[in-house]
């Protein structure tokens, strides 16, 4: 709902509203035990462009990522996680042979136990997308579909209710060029059936250099997602955009500047109890390079944004942002910023 003053609120049970607003919060982490999944000495040798997801009903992480002390291949590890928290993984195994560029990204169905979709780099002019399954702690992957015939990074996510993913990227080749650009996909097995591209944003955008996953599917409205990005001129500001999917046709609304000046690495998740709220957390360069968040609600595809608020008076780098899956209005980010030279990973919670 929105007041008179045109600012969000919360319909109360007893009948009253109340403004949407943050509170940043302590709220209780327990941290597991570190597992290195590949050592090394030299920083230069270790795993680069990682991205990891994790499959609730099988409770599984697999990780994605290059790795460098092989030959730059496509690799992957399967983790089990107990209930106390601690992750048993597999081996380090290759799942592409080729020298990937750009950053893999990977998602679970969360209709499908051990059922993931993974977005590639399949050469120097060839991303795609394969559906992977995984038993035990090996992952196999299916044949690939290429999705843009250039070296781009496509971040995927999957609609919580129909097995639908997207895959949104940023394409060197568009009109124009670096514009923001989609396909949605459906599998039977590990056969894709990939959309028509669309272009859902018709103005050059900024890859997010921390990989942000930058899109999220609302939980709780089916075939709705929502993307986060920077613009690519000054002043650089963020957007936000609400797009819907039917079969494999992606429909986009407007983009909407969620803040006006540069909003670096965003990242947005939505609430895991209300359908039409969400979170975007982003690197205020203006606000002395700290940690933001802005909660918005939508209606149909069209934001209302609330005011901004700092989790994190230091400055950050990276963000993966995630709402606690069952407690209305509260999420969790984990950050990273570099103190002495080193770079640290932190997480934050707060409530909308």
């Amino acid at each position: 709902a929105i007041s008179a003053a045109g600012k969000p609120v919360i319909l109360n049970s007893a009948g009253t509203v109340s403004p949407i607003s943050e509170t940043s919060v302590s709220r209780s982490v327990p941290e597991g035990s570190a597992a290195t999944i590949l050592p090394d000495v030299y920083a230069q040798n270790g795993a680069k462009m990682i991205d990891c997801a994790f499959d609730v009903s099988s409770n599984k992480v697999v990780a994605v990522f290059q790795n460098p002390r092989n030959s730059g291949y496509l690799n992957y590890i399967v983790g089990d996680v107990t209930a106390a928290g601690a992750i048993t993984f597999g081996t380090v195994t290759t799942l592409v042979s080729v020298n990937v560029q750009g950053r893999p990204s990977i998602a679970a169905d969360p209709s499908n136990s051990g059922t993931f979709v993974i977005s590639y780099s399949a050469g120097g002019s060839d991303a795609r997308v394969a559906i992977g399954t995984v038993s035990g702690t090996t992952l196999t992957l299916g044949t690939g579909v290429q999705w843009v015939n250039a070296n781009e990074t496509g971040h995927v996510a999957f609609d919580a209710t129909s097995s639908t993913f997207v895959v949104v990227y940023r394409w060197a080749s568009g009109s124009p060029g670096n514009s923001l650009y989609a396909n949605a996909g459906t599998y039977s097995g590990t056969t894709i059936t990939l959309g028509a591209r669309t272009q859902i944003f018709s103005t050059p955008v900024e890859e997010a250099s921390g990989g942000a996953r930058k899109l999220c599917f609302d939980p709780n409205t089916s075939g709705k997602f929502a993307v986060a990005y920077r613009d690519n001129a000054s002043p650089y500001e963020g957007h936000a955009l609400c797009c819907t999917v039917s079969g494999t046709t992606i429909t986009a609304g407007t983009a909407q500047d969620f803040f006006s000046t540069q909003s670096n690495v965003p990242d947005i998740a939505f609430d895991s109890q209300n359908a039409d709220t969400l979170s975007i957390i982003f690197q205020d360069v203006v606000g002395s390079n700290y940690a933001a968040v802005i909660p918005a609600t939508l209606s149909g595809t069209v934001f209302t944004f609330g005011s901004k608020a700092v989790v994190v008076s230091s400055a950050v780098e990276a963000f993966r942002l995630m709402a606690i899956p069952t407690v209305a209005g509260a999420f969790e980010a984990l950050y990273a910023l570099t103190v002495s030279y080193y770079e640290t990973l932190s997480t934050v919670g707060f409530t909308v």
